[in-house]
């Protein structure tokens, strides 16, 4: 399992989030995306096993488990106050 883990561990998913503008009463208007959503990581501790099969009872047991998905953002605002480009993650 840890090895698949791996192999999946950067994979870009394609999906562009969010990609809107938002307006506050003529006041200023807010452009904003979020894009290149992505699997930055995952890892699980491969010493302890996932399955666990007694009598009668099967115990699924997931310890450590780790993930961090990543995606990049930018966001501007109209009259140009604030103003950010970078890359998040969860």
């Amino acid at each position: 399992m840890p090895y698949l883990l791996e192999g999946i561990s950067g994979h870009k998913l394609g999906l562009e989030v969010m990609n809107k503008t938002t307006h506050l009463k003529d006041l200023i208007s807010w452009d904003a995306n979020l894009t290149e959503f992505a699997i930055a990581e995952l890892g699980l501790d491969g010493s302890i096993p996932i399955f666990v099969i007694g009598n009668d009872v099967m115990t699924i047991q997931l310890t450590n488990f780790l993930g961090k998905l990543a995606f990049d953002y930018a966001y501007i605002t109209d009259p140009p106050i604030l103003a950010d480009i970078g890359e998040a993650f969860f």
